[in-house]
């Protein structure tokens, strides 16, 4: 509160207290009284001297008038305390997100098991599949296939076309050796969307997923839509399964292009434009959608984004990425163990 001398402008009512109140009691009831409710109702609201000073107001006598101010100020700085705490405790729940993460991408959030089956078996059985589904139609990654694997000397390799090259210089940190480094687009198949305006959705219908939809209504994982189109544009449109992964392929930042999420519902689902649907990868959905969230991936990301006005990714770069692979039943642990660490952080915030 100033001590110092003002000059108030003809648009503020000045209330001058007596010897027999105290002045910051007097300017909390004020602010408690919402005198806005006076104002008379013209194209420009004001509010009238006259009606204020016809305004009852209970006056207690001036030592309780300040014991009530000296509360009023105590509450509030213990409000401000509790406030900062929970800016603190959102501070650290989101660092240890953060670090769990990037311990799992790692292989250091959960012991391995020594009867899993490793992750070059599951990789060969994607490769198997992919080679499937290679003859249907589907605007997939032209990501050349890619074998990669440690030699003799213990430098890691990389054969795509019959070529074979040192990647050490690639390889950004030591996984187990039941894991496996491998480019994105050799585990399933990446495929874009189908654009949906905004003016084609529909309040009921077939569900849709629209990109900005996943930067302001989803996290992680999602079951239903909030959006729907006709059966008709439905039909035309690229379809998200059941354990899919959606990524965005347009975004305001580098560190926030493709965004992930794994899908969890239960019938399929169309795919506006701007996304990339990752499907066919026989992994644990919730992994790859977490793996996506690490500090790892986030910069590999934005190392592969075009930068402008809108920053813009492609399949073909995203496939291109290398990403360590656990076998799948550790994947299985580590979902279970980022989804027990989330629960404890979230209730430091609540």
């Amino acid at each position: 509160m100033s001590t110092e001398k003002f000059y108030a402008t003809e648009h503020a009512v000045v209330v001058t207290t007596f010897a027999n109140t105290e002045a910051l009691f007097a300017f909390h009831f004020l602010k408690a009284m919402n005198l806005n409710r006076l104002a008379t109702a013209t194209a420009q609201p004001g509010l009238s001297v006259a009606i204020v000073n016809q305004s009852l107001m209970p006056i207690p006598p001036l030592a309780e008038q300040k014991r009530i101010a000296a509360k009023i100020m105590e509450l509030f700085a213990e409000s401000d305390t509790i406030a900062a705490a929970e800016d603190g405790l959102a501070c650290t729940a989101e660092r240890i997100n953060k670090k769990v993460l990037d311990l799992a991408m790692r292989g250091q959030l959960v012991p391995q098991d020594p009867n899993d089956e490793p992750a070059e078996k599951l990789l060969k059985r994607i490769a198997e599949a992919r080679q499937r589904n290679a003859n249907k139609k589907s605007r997939k990654s032209k990501c050349e296939e890619s074998v990669i694997f440690y030699g003799a000397d213990r430098s890691a390799y990389e054969t795509r076309n019959g070529k074979t090259v040192c990647i050490d210089d690639e390889i950004p940190f030591d996984i187990p050796d039941s894991w496996v480094w491998t480019r994105l687009g050799s585990v399933g198949v990446m495929m874009r969307g189908s654009g949906i305006k905004r003016n084609e959705t529909i309040k009921q219908g077939k569900p849709c997923i629209r990109y900005g939809e996943i930067y302001t209504s989803y996290n992680y994982k999602f079951t239903s839509c909030k959006s729907f189109v006709p059966r008709e544009l439905f039909e035309q449109c690229s379809k998200i399964k059941p354990g899919d992964i959606v990524l965005t392929l347009t975004g305001e930042t580098e560190f926030e292009i493709a965004k992930s999420l794994a899908y969890c519902g239960d019938e399929e689902i169309a795919a506006g434009g701007d996304l990339a649907i990752w499907t066919n990868h026989l992994c644990d959905p919730l992994y790859l959608a977490y793996m996506m969230y690490s500090s790892y991936m986030i910069q590999s990301k934005a190392l592969s984004a075009t930068i402008g006005p809108i920053v813009h990714t492609s399949i073909d770069r995203l496939s291109r990425l290398l990403i360590p692979l656990p076998p799948l039943a550790e994947q299985k642990r580590i979902v279970a163990k980022i989804e027990e660490v989330h629960k404890l952080t979230q209730s430091l915030t609540m």
